[in-house]
C-alpha cells in the first residue's frame, strides 16, 4: 500500500492525532480531573479526603508495578486489541465510579479497571505507536502527540468544574465514560494498517541505520535486568519526575507561603503548564536535531536554573517567569524519554523496555510529592526544600556522560 495518499499525506500523522485525542481522554479524565471529584467523592462516601486521594496513589502505584506486563502486551499482541481492550477498561471502571454505592466500590474500580485503562490506553501506548511509525521525524511526532496529556489537563479539569455543579459527579462521570468509549471505533478505525517497509523506509535516518540482528531482536525483562545500558537510562531519567512533579504539586502551597493570593498561586500553574506545551513541542523537535545527552543536559539545567529561582527570587513577576521556566523543562521529559527508548532500542522493543523503565520513572513521580512535602517540614521552608532538590539531579548530570550514543546491539549474554 502507498504511503500517501493522493493528497500525499502520510498516514502515520493520523495515527498522531489518535494518540493525541486517547491521551488527553484518559489522561485527562483519570488523572488531572481527579482533584476535582476529590470532594464530591468524600462526601458521597463519607470517608476523609485522604481515602480518596489514597484511591489515586494506588492507581498510580499499581499502573507502575503492572507496566511491565502492559509493554509486553503491547510488544507481543496486535496493538490494535491491546488499546481497544484499554479504552473498555477505562470506560467500563468510569461506569462502575458513577453507580459505586460504597467506598470499596470505588477503590475496586480505580485499582482494576481504570488501572488497566491508565496503562494501556496512555502515554506508554501512545509513544509506541509513535515509535513504529517515525523514525527521522520521530522527535517531532512525540512532541505533538504529547500535547495531548497537557491538553487533557487543561480541558477536562474544565469541563468537570462545569459539569459537577450542574448536574452532580455520577453523572458527570458517566459522560466520561461515554467519551472513552466513542475511543473504540475511532481506533479501530484508524489501526487498520500498520506502518509497512515503504513507510518505514521513508522514515528512516541513513546514518541511525540499525543492523537486521537489532531490528528483529526482542528484549525480555530479564536481559534488561543484565543490561547496563538499560540502568544508565534509568538513572538518567528517573530524577527528573522526581522533581518535576515534586515541586508542581507543592507549587501553589509555596506561592501561598510567599504571601501571594490563591488567585495568584492558580496563575503561576498556568505558567508552569504553558512550559511545559511548549516544552513538549520543542523537546520533540530537538530529539530530531540534537544528540539526546544534550537535551538531557538542557532539561536538567533548566530545572537547576528554575530551583535557584525558587529559592533566590520573591518579585511574583519574575516568579512567573521562573514557573513557566520549570514548566518548559518539565515539558521535555515525555518526548525526550520516547525518543531515548525508541532510538536506543527500536520498536520491536519499545513496549517491553519503557514497561520495564516505569515501574522506576512512575515510582519517582508518585514519592517527588511526598519527598518534597517532608523536606518542607524538616527543613522548615519550601526554598530549602528546593534547594535540597538540586542534589537529586547529580546523578542525572553525570550517567548521561554514559549514555549510548547509537542503537543498543543485543550482546550474546543478552
Amino acid at each position: 500500500m502507498n504511503t500517501k495518499t493522493q493528497s500525499g499525506w502520510y498516514y502515520g500523522w493520523n495515527i498522531v492525532a489518535l494518540t493525541l485525542v486517547f491521551q488527553a481522554v484518559i489522561v485527562g479524565v483519570v488523572l488531572y480531573s481527579f482533584a476535582l471529584l476529590v470532594l464530591p467523592l468524600s462526601e458521597a462516601f463519607a470517608v476523609p479526603r485522604s481515602r480518596v486521594v489514597l484511591v489515586l496513589t494506588l492507581t498510580t502505584i499499581l499502573g507502575g508495578l503492572l507496566s511491565p506486563l502492559a509493554g509486553k502486551a503491547i510488544d507481543h499482541f496486535p496493538v490494535k486489541w491491546v488499546l481497544i481492550v484499554g479504552i473498555m477498561s477505562a470506560a467500563i471502571g468510569l461506569s462502575l465510579v458513577s453507580i459505586s454505592a460504597y467506598y470499596w466500590q470505588l477503590l475496586a474500580a480505580y485499582c482494576t479497571f481504570l488501572t488497566f485503562g491508565m496503562i494501556l490506553a496512555g502515554t506508554m501506548m501512545a509513544q509506541s505507536l509513535i515509535t513504529r511509525w517515525f523514525v527521522a521525524r520521530r522527535g517531532l511526532a512525540l512532541g505533538i502527540s504529547a500535547l495531548g496529556t497537557a491538553i487533557g489537563g487543561l480541558l477536562f479539569p474544565l469541563l468537570l468544574g462545569i459539569l459537577i455543579p450542574s448536574i452532580g459527579w455520577r453523572h458527570t462521570v458517566l459522560i466520561t465514560a461515554a467519551m472513552a468509549l466513542a475511543l473504540a471505533p475511532l481506533s479501530w478505525l484508524i489501526l487498520n494498517r500498520e506502518a509497512g517497509e515503504e513507510d518505514l523506509a521513508r522514515e528512516q535516518k541513513p546514518e541511525d541505520k540499525i543492523s537486521d540482528v537489532a531490528k528483529a531482536y526482542k528484549w525480555e525483562i530479564q536481559s534488561l535486568a543484565r543490561s547496563s545500558h538499560f540502568w544508565i537510562i534509568v538513572g538518567c531519567i528517573a530524577p527528573l519526575p522526581f522533581v518535576a512533579v515534586g515541586v508542581q504539586v507543592n507549587l501553589a502551597a509555596f506561592a501561598q507561603d510567599l504571601g501571594f493570593s490563591p488567585a495568584e498561586s492558580g496563575m503561576l500553574l498556568s505558567l508552569l503548564f504553558s512550559g511545559m506545551l511548549a516544552g513538549k513541542m520543542l523537546c520533540g523537535i530537538l530529539t530530531d536535531r540534537w544528540k539526546l545527552h544534550w537535551i538531557m543536559w538542557s532539561i536538567s539545567a533548566l530545572f537547576v536554573v528554575a530551583l535557584v529561582g525558587f529559592v533566590s527570587v520573591y518579585g511574583y513577576g519574575l516568579l512567573l517567569v521562573v514557573a513557566f521556566l520549570f514548566g518548559f523543562a518539565n515539558g521535555g521529559i515525555l518526548p525526550l524519554m520516547g525518543a531515548v527508548v525508541g532510538n536506543l532500542y527500536g520498536a520491536a522493543s519499545f513496549g517491553t523496555v519503557m514497561g520495564f523503565g516505569s515501574v522506576f520513572f512512575m515510582a519517582t513521580t508518585s514519592l517527588g510529592p511526598l519527598a518534597v512535602s517532608m523536606l518542607q517540614e524538616t527543613a522548615g521552608s519550601y526554598p530549602r526544600a528546593f534547594a535540597a532538590l538540586i542534589v537529586v539531579l547529580l546523578p542525572s548530570v553525570v550517567l548521561t556522560f554514559f549514555l549510548p550514543q547509537k542503537p543498543i546491539e543485543p550482546t550474546p549474554t543478552s
